[in-house]
């Protein structure tokens, strides 16, 4: 069972490459070389054929048993690694939100808001207020949009760790990661982090963008409860 279960991770084209040699090598045996050559030359290319789906028979089986399965296993022996770094990702995403809606008055328990929830939040922070943070060793306090960029930019050094496996991932955690990294939230944020924005009263600019993010990260958490 657990041997077709590891057949069945295999890419289904290459399956289905295998599945059509299986069948030629049977109907060979069994069909055609009882049937009278058609023509000059068909019982040659018959040979050659089925030699060719001989062959294609023996990679499959040393790409299962040499590959195939060492990549599975690769992936089991990682799995813990990668959960623990996706879930810390996300949890960057809940302390920003946690932290917020507290500020704000906000006292629900959901940390995936909708987007007009996370603009009623927005609407009520000013960026350049002083957040639970301090900067550095002075231990001057940071601003709202300071802590938001510590986030970011600890988030971005967990998705860099992960993507050091990228020959292992799953194509859809990829997908994810990369979207998050290039998210247009964490652009906004390196761009105006540690600038003066006087004319900037509350957070609204970055709700529609923290809110992609949001689902994102969502998305994440979605992904590796279904491990």
């Amino acid at each position: 069972m657990e041997l077709l279960k590891d057949i069945g991770k295999v890419d289904s084209k290459i399956n289905s490459v295998l599945i059509i040699s299986l069948i030629s090598i049977v109907l060979t045996d069994l069909v055609f070389n009882n049937l009278p050559e058609l023509f000059s030359g068909a019982s040659g290319l018959l040979n050659a054929y089925y030699n060719f789906c001989i062959g294609i028979v023996v990679s499959y089986i040393f790409y299962f048993f040499v590959v195939h399965l060492k990549e599975q296993s690769d992936k089991l022996n990682i799995q813990p690694y990668v959960l623990k770094k996706s879930q810390n990702i996300v949890a960057n995403h809940d302390d920003v939100i946690g932290k917020l809606k507290k500020l704000s008055g906000d006292s629900s328990p959901e940390k995936f808001l909708t987007k007009n929830d996370i603009e009623a939040v927005f609407k009520s922070i000013n960026p350049m207020a002083t957040a639970p943070m301090t900067l550095g060793l002075g231990g001057a306090a940071a601003n709202w949009l300071q802590y938001m960029d510590s986030r970011r930019y600890y988030t971005e050094e967990k998705i860099g760790k992960v993507f050091k496996l990228m020959p292992h991932l799953d194509t859809e955690l990829a997908q994810i990661l990369s979207a998050i990294e290039d998210c247009s939230y964490f652009v906004s944020l390196k761009h105006t982090a540690n600038r003066e924005l006087p004319n900037n009263k509350d957070l609204i600019p970055w709700a529609e963008p923290f809110y992609e993010y949001s689902q994102l990260c969502k998305s994440l958490e979605k992904y590796y409860e279904a491990l």
